[in-house]
């Protein structure tokens, strides 16, 4: 039964949950960006390069909200 409810609560919170793995992407896009940037690369091609790197940011969230649903 425990695991019920807090498929309810998931629901309910599943705005801050968005927003908690939009930024955790943003994040790791930024910091991809940076090591790019470090190793002398310019500011569009490591943007580019981070993007390439980090993969589909729709497919990440949709893990994400997956696995918080499946817990």
């Amino acid at each position: 039964m425990p695991t019920f409810f807090k498929r309810i609560w998931n629901v309910f919170r599943s705005g801050r949950l968005e927003g908690d793995v939009r930024e955790e992407v943003e994040t790791h896009l930024a910091l991809i960006e940076d090591e790019e940037r470090a190793n002398g690369v310019d500011s569009t091609a490591a943007r580019r390069n981070a993007r390439l790197r980090f993969g589909n940011p729709a497919l990440y969230r949709e893990q994400m909200r997956d696995a918080n649903l499946a817990t």
